[in-house]
């Protein structure tokens, strides 16, 4: 009898362990506190008892003070979550379609893209890399290949659709199991604990480290302004800024505001030692006006494409490639606007974008563009880049030969200039500013010896058309 109730006990502690292995740990328990009442002997109850410690040690992993913290940082989002799940009853889309009071003519739902700021991307980033390393250790490289694999073009090639299908669903079945296996472990013992534990002493070398890279950048910086190079000084901000500081927060970055600011005040005074008098130019010649205003060159004016000829594709291809990259550029500076929080960044992104619509001779983007920089600068304070925005303004118009609009938008930049007191700057506008007024006054005088000599020809044909 004995031994057929080991053998009863061996199998009712298999079905536990099945079930522990499928996380359903209620039901686990629930057997073993029920089963554990048919046997007697001392060496089966003590089997049970150890199979209940390890089941109630996980359950006070999982849902004992461990989880205080974590329930105290998303409780507005479970509060959030409750009601909608609830309340949650999935229905058939000609079910929602019917109930919908609105006029759906194509019955196609819209999906809404969102857009994630870059600081919470990362962070997502972040906790899936260390989720995957906590549970797999080194084949956590393995699994984000799988996850990579999964969406390449290379890997999934759409040109061979019958093998492609089944790479997928192989591709989807095999990183679902992992997932399933990894959550199954995370049931068992959450990481949160563990995350918090290494999470401060992480954050203080970060904080270190991250202090030793801005005096970095900030000399870097500096020493590409004295080179002189303003398009690679643009590049390094641009990339220093969006790949780095716009990720750090304010526990790693104290003084990210400060560090923003200094960043791009040297960036927009590189934009204006660009503003000076240049040496050896005729300015009464009118070709020599686009070497004063420093205007992009024009790249279609000296263009001379053979049609038929052998080259005509490479050039279409160029202009598709180069059309291709402008609209990546514009689409990351576009993000980082929708995203950015300090208003010196936003006046920086917007002059930015509006420089690149000069170069692309969007003109009238370039004039909105400048307008809505120069408001967001006025309202944080930043003098130097409302100067930067009211120049590409008259950039604008010296392209146009505006002379009446350049004359009102130089008039704005030269008060500018005043209120930064910069003699170098000054000396620079009151040279253009009289080139302007010596061109306007060219074409009012050629007006009117035209306006002259046509009245006199009207006066002598009088006469005779009167006989």
């Amino acid at each position: 009898m004995e031994g057929v109730g080991q053998l009863n006990s061996g199998l009712v502690l298999d079905k536990c362990d099945i079930l522990f292995d499928c996380n359903q740990f209620e039901e686990n328990l629930f057997h073993l506190y029920n089963d554990a009442l048919k046997f007697r002997g001392q060496t089966i109850q003590d089997r049970f008892e150890k199979h209940k410690g390890l089941t109630l040690s996980v359950l006070e992993d999982a849902l004992g003070d461990r989880m205080d913290p974590f329930m105290l940082q998303n409780r507005p989002l479970l509060l959030r979550k409750r009601p909608t799940a609830v309340a949650f009853m999935p229905r058939p889309m000609w079910q929602k379609l019917r109930d919908n009071p609105q006029c759906d003519v194509e019955s196609i739902t819209l999906k809404k893209k969102t857009s994630l700021p870059p600081l919470e991307r990362a962070r997502r980033r972040i906790a899936e890399k260390v989720y995957n390393y906590q549970y797999m250790g080194v084949n956590a490289v393995d699994v984000a290949m799988l996850n990579e694999l999964r969406k390449s073009q290379q890997f999934l090639n759409p040109l061979y659709p019958q093998i492609s299908s089944e790479i997928i669903d192989y591709s989807a079945e095999q990183y679902m199991t992992v997932r399933k296996f990894m959550k199954m472990m995370h049931a068992r013992r959450p990481i949160y604990q563990l995350r918090e534990k290494h999470r401060e002493n992480y954050l203080f070398y970060v904080e270190y480290q991250t202090s030793r890279d801005c005096y970095h950048i900030l000399r870097e910086v500096r020493r590409l302004r004295e080179t002189q190079n303003i398009e690679r000084l643009t590049d390094y901000v641009e990339h220093i800024m969006s790949t780095k500081i716009e990720l750090k927060t304010h526990r790693t970055l104290r003084w990210k505001f400060q560090f923003i600011n200094e960043v791009y005040n040297i960036l927009g005074l590189a934009h204006i030692d660009e503003r000076a008098v240049p040496k050896g130019v005729d300015f009464l010649n009118r070709s020599a006006h686009a070497i004063l205003y420093r205007l992009p060159k024009d790249r279609m004016r000296n263009y001379s494409g053979n049609f038929g000829g052998r080259n005509i594709y490479d050039d279409m291809t160029k202009d598709s490639d180069r059309a291709a990259r402008a609209s990546l550029v514009f689409e990351r500076l576009e993000d980082r606007l929708l995203h950015s929080r300090y208003g010196i960044e936003r006046a920086y992104l917007m002059c930015e974008i509006a420089r690149h619509h000069l170069k692309e001779s969007r003109f009238g983007k370039c004039v909105t563009m400048a307008r809505s920089a120069a408001r967001e600068a006025s309202e944080c304070n930043s003098l130097v880049w409302r100067f930067n925005a009211c120049f590409l303004i008259c950039q604008v118009h010296a392209s146009f030969n505006r002379h009446e609009r350049l004359k009102d938008s130089l008039l704005k930049a030269n008060h500018l200039a005043g209120k930064m007191r910069s003699p170098a700057l000054l000396a620079y506008l009151e040279l253009c500013t009289t080139v302007n007024n010596y061109e306007l006054d060219f074409h009012r005088n050629k007006h009117a010896d035209y306006y002259w000599q046509h009245q006199r020809k009207r006066k002598t044909a009088l006469p005779f058309s009167s006989d």
